[in-house]
Formats: structure tokens, sequence, C-alpha cells
């Protein structure tokens, strides 16, 4: 039998429109024997450090996969639409705004990059405002299919890609000032802070 394919999935589309289901059928169409795992379409709308901690933090959990991430408020503008490959082998599909650069790091650093072109790789016609749909799910499902990052578009130096910026960890007087990243529908507050910061003042 052969090994399951998986593409992990991650956005601020929501679930009150088609977006996420529309580039299922995409995925499916192109990669049928792909499985898609939803880690969440609940990111708040054009918060790209919010969907990058999340992405990151859940790698762990996640079974070897392409990754495909879109929170993307430049979509249509200067900002590349790219696919990475890491040092330890994983893909990474999405805007080059710093949603993917976490979990790049994660996954040993990015090794390889290209820019996303329209092409016998995309959708035919690539709409600017659903690059998600149109550029980001077809180039998973080929990556999934086994096609060649080169194959996709351009070379990006990975030096170019760009880098989110966290918010600094304030340490003063035995404390800690962190940001909140997000509150989940529980309550439970998710603050930008490691372990080893926790450790350091004897938490």
């Amino acid at each position: 039998m052969a090994e399951p394919k998986f593409i992990t999935f991650l956005s601020d589309f929501g679930h009150a429109d088609d977006f996420v289901g529309t580039c299922h059928g995409v995925i499916k169409g192109i990669a049928p024997d792909a499985q898609i795992i939803d880690i969440t379409h609940g990111i708040r709308r054009h918060d790209i450090t919010q969907g990058a901690i999340i992405l990151a933090n859940t790698l762990p959990y996640m079974p070897p996969s392409v990754i495909l991430a879109v929170v993307d408020p430049g979509v249509g503008v200067s900002r590349k639409p790219v696919a990475v490959r890491t040092a330890d082998g994983a893909f990474l599909v999405g805007p080059d705004n710093g949603l993917l650069s976490l979990a790049a790091e994660e996954l040993g650093g990015a090794a390889e990059a290209v820019e996303l072109a329209c092409s016998t790789y995309s959708l035919r016609e690539v709409c600017k405002t659903f690059e998600g749909r149109d550029l980001f799910s077809p180039a998973a499902a080929h990556i999934v299919n086994g096609v060649a990052l080169a194959k996709l578009g351009a070379p990006v130096p990975v030096e170019e890609l760009t880098r989110i910026e966290l918010p600094e960890v304030e340490v003063r007087d035995g404390e800690l000032a962190a940001s909140v990243v997000y509150i989940d529908r529980f309550g439970n507050v998710q603050v930008h802070l490691s372990r080893p910061e926790l450790e350091g003042l004897g938490l």
C-alpha cells in the first residue's frame, strides 16, 4: 500500500465562504490521493504574525507534508508567491510575507525557493485576488505529485525571503513582558513566550 501524502493547510479564509472548499477541490483535482489536514482557517484576517506562530507551533503534531499557508494582505501587489524547500526536505507554499518563515526555520531553514508563475502548473486563468486557489493550491498539489520545484517558477535567493519580525520579550526586574498573539475560543491566551525564557526566571 502506498504511503499517504499529506497537505497541511492554514489560512485566514474562515468557513463562511467557499474559499476553503474551492482550494480543496483544486488540490483534489490535481492530486486526488492527497490527504488534506486543515490546521485552521480561523486566523484573524490578514494577521501574518498569528498565522506564522500557529503554523510553526503545530509542526510537531503534523505528519510529513507539503505545507500550504495563505494569510495574504498583499495579494496582487509586490510580495512574491513562493514555494520553498527546506534543509529537512519539507516544502512550504504561500505568500512571501513572513508567514512561512518560522515554519521554515523549524524545518532546518530554507534551502531552495522559487517564485510561482502562471504556467501549466497553475490554473489556466490566474485571478490576482485569489492566488490561494489559482497559484498556491495547484503548486502544493503538484509538489505532492512529485513535480520538481524548478518547474514551478524562477529561482529566488533564499536570503531574500521575507522573515517575520516577532514582538520582542522584555525582561525587567525579575519580570517578563510578552505580547498576546491570540485568545482561542476557550479563553486560553497564547503569548509569544518560550519555555527557556520562563525557566530563566525560575518559573
